[in-house]
């Protein structure tokens, strides 16, 4: 599966993409800076540079992607797999760049 990861960079996030490369998926993540961009890429997912703001952006990086994520909710390192939220088909997106990101 093919996952655009905003955020990527975060701390959960980071984790995310981390989870998500190890079981096969291929993975996008949003970075707005260098710093994000580096550790993104230094967890071997695809770096695409951009912000919630740029809608034809957004379009461009999420184009051909499966699934999107761009907040986690109620999830804890001790919890269940961050995958069994993305399997079962529940993506989280924040109610700001929502429309944003259904139009990409």
């Amino acid at each position: 599966m093919r996952v655009f990861v905003t955020g990527a960079s975060g701390h959960i996030r980071l984790a995310l993409v981390q989870e998500l490369l190890a079981a096969g998926h291929e993975v996008v993540g949003l970075a707005r800076s260098d710093a994000s961009a580096t550790a993104v890429a230094a967890a071997g997912a695809q770096v695409h540079r951009g912000d919630l703001d740029d809608s034809a952006g957004l379009q461009d990086a999420a184009s051909g992607a499966d699934a999107h994520t761009q907040q986690l909710l109620n999830w804890h390192p001790s919890g269940p797999s961050m995958l069994e939220d993305l399997d079962s088909g529940h993506y989280f997106t924040h109610s700001g760049a929502r429309q944003r990101l259904t139009d990409a």
